[in-house]
């Protein structure tokens, strides 16, 4: 069934099947391998790649994969799909990590304010935002080296904290900076080397 959708796939694109290998190369490394023979063979039924991968292939060129999962022929027995279930949501591990000697209690719905984020040069939001950024190794780091109170000054950047209205506990935040178009083309040129 692979082979057929491959096929129907590639023909609706307009593409050869060089031109198929050829954007599977560039979409990934794990298709770096693939060429027009493969692709060839692939629509020939004569080999085919695992399933996940079939998926991964197909995921390159559309995004709706439903009329080829409905395709497939892959009854799963009621023994596979519990040993899964189980192994998912009842692994003495999973539960384990998960626990907690606390009652779960549903939680009301959170007040939150709106403020500035750069009322003061000294906002200890600020570090509070790096510290989480260099925590979960996000986002850029060159950001926190700019001073960004300044900016805002300078109507460079606008900063939003979102608070917990009650505790006052910070819960998000929104940092965008402004620039004109000619300095972010002049930006694009230095580094493309135009």
């Amino acid at each position: 069934m692979f082979s057929k959708h491959l096929r129907i796939l590639r023909k609706n694109l307009n593409l050869s099947q060089h031109q198929l290998a050829t954007k599977l190369n560039l979409a990934s490394d794990e298709f770096l391998s693939i060429d027009a023979n493969t692709v060839s063979r692939w629509e020939r039924g004569i080999i085919k790649p695992t399933l996940s991968k079939q998926l991964r292939i197909l995921r390159c060129f559309t995004t709706d994969l439903m009329p080829y999962l409905k395709s497939l022929n892959h009854p799963i027995s009621s023994d596979k799909l519990n040993r899964l279930l189980y192994t998912r949501f009842q692994n003495v591990n999973i539960r384990l990590a998960t626990a907690s000697y606390k009652k779960t209690a549903i939680e009301k719905k959170i007040a939150i304010e709106e403020m500035p984020l750069f009322d003061a040069p000294n906002d200890h939001t600020i570090d509070d935002i790096k510290y989480l950024h260099t925590e979960l190794d996000i986002g850029y780091p060159g950001l926190f080296d700019i001073n960004l109170y300044q900016y805002h000054r300078d109507k460079k950047a606008i900063g939003k904290k979102f608070i917990n209205k009650d505790t006052k506990a910070l819960i998000g935040h929104s940092v965008s900076l402004i620039f004109d178009g000619g300095f972010i083309e002049s930006s694009v040129k230095k580094t493309l080397y135009l």
